[in-house]
């Protein structure tokens, strides 16, 4: 199978829950997880393959001003946003008959849950191409219990081989006359208590779905103990640290790298003069920045993230953390200034999707002492605290 999408490809993302298992006020898809709601992960994660051509977010019209207003704080161009409905295959629905409104010739449609925020571009390619060439197809995970049945006296009645059964998991892609078919002839039962867009495929426009195995990643953020477990994933997968490297400073920058290699893969550390590497992969640019000085910048612009070429802030937020390393009779003088500076920067950063940190040290502190309090910020990552001078 050829690993090009040479069609007209999107996705639809229904996101019209109330996250009620949750327990929470807020739906779980506008839950904050460093600084975003779960739902730009999501979005991120399709946004950034060129070959997907459009993205459509159907919410409920409580929620409706909020994505338009992420939309646009986030640049997210290829989204459209239409009102969803009270079930999930009704906002599906929703989401399928605005398709040509964004896409004149629609070939293949992947639904996803809005919940769902990791994802490899190999996976989705290969469902996409399944799709385009079967019609539909799904992916699934292992079952890693064994499922029973109970009467309604809750005692056993049945015990089924895990082994002839797996999880159908996200996503899941049709050929767009396919799911529209489904969708056109589903009954009201279907909408009202279905659950799986493959089925309504095989049961209503006769197509039966190539299935293609998946990846522990798949699963969606369902409970509040799950919001810790995707901060945590996003960060061992993501996360991506440049120590722009100082003449005179090879102890300090020895000590940062080994102790950030230490909390994260060895790939995702990277020592460089360049604030943006030459590299043909968006992922493998920094999105946190350690840079050290050894005496206080000439020109205070510099410090300020905004005036140098920067990748994607989609996913995270750039942190930018700046070191200074000063002389001890420096120091006491030195603080004020740089608290003013670091404080005014942060504010008129706020919008931008930087943060911004300061630490200053004297150049008697050791440099274990010092790796431990940047270590801390590179992954504490504190909007909060942003324009902080920390003294070490």
């Amino acid at each position: 199978m050829s690993k090009s999408v040479d069609f007209n490809c999107g996705v639809v993302l229904p996101a019209s829950g109330t996250g009620e298992r949750m327990g929470i006020c807020t739906p779980k898809q506008f839950r904050d997880v460093l600084g975003r709601p779960l739902i730009v992960f999501t979005i991120s994660t399709f946004h950034r393959f060129p070959w997907i051509k459009f993205i459509i977010v159907t919410v409920s019209e409580s929620c409706k001003d909020t994505m338009l207003q992420l939309v646009t704080d986030y640049n997210l161009h290829k989204v459209t946003v239409v009102a969803g409905s009270t079930t999930r295959h009704r906002s599906i629905y929703n989401g399928i008959k605005a398709v040509p409104s964004v896409c004149s010739a629609p070939d293949v449609v992947l639904i996803h849950d809005a919940v769902r925020i990791f994802g490899e571009e190999d996976l989705i390619r290969d469902i996409a191409l399944a799709a385009n060439k079967h019609g539909a197809s799904g992916v699934t995970r292992p079952l890693v219990s064994t499922v029973i049945a109970s009467d309604s006296e809750g005692m056993l009645t049945e015990s089924l081989d895990r082994n002839q059964y797996a999880a159908s998991e996200m996503p899941q892609g049709f050929k767009y006359h396919v799911i529209k078919q489904a969708y056109e002839k589903s009954t009201d039962f279907d909408f009202d208590y279905g659950t799986e867009c493959l089925l309504l495929a095989k049961k209503y426009a006769g197509v039966n779905a190539c299935i293609v195995p998946g990846k522990p990643y798949l699963w969606k953020v369902t409970h509040k103990k799950d919001l810790y477990a995707a901060e945590a994933m996003l960060k061992e997968q993501f996360l991506q640290v440049s120590i722009l490297s100082t003449s005179g400073q090879a102890t300090l920058v020895d000590t940062l790298e080994r102790e950030l290699c230490t909390a994260l893969r060895s790939e995702q550390v990277k020592v460089t003069s360049e604030i943006i590497p030459k590299s043909n992969s968006p992922s493998e640019h920094p999105n946190t920045f350690i840079h050290i000085h050894t005496s206080q910048p000439s020109d205070w612009s510099t410090l300020n993230p905004a005036t140098r070429p920067c990748g994607d802030r989609l996913l995270f937020d750039h942190c930018h953390i700046h070191v200074f390393l000063l002389d001890p009779t420096q120091v006491s003088a030195q603080h004020h200034q740089l608290s003013v500076h670091f404080k005014q920067l942060a504010k008129q950063l706020q919008d931008q999707h930087f943060i911004v940190y300061a630490v200053l040290a004297q150049t008697t502190e050791s440099s274990e002492a010092v790796s431990a309090m940047v270590k801390h910020l590179v992954f504490h990552r504190s909007t909060s605290l942003a324009g902080q001078v920390f003294l070490v």
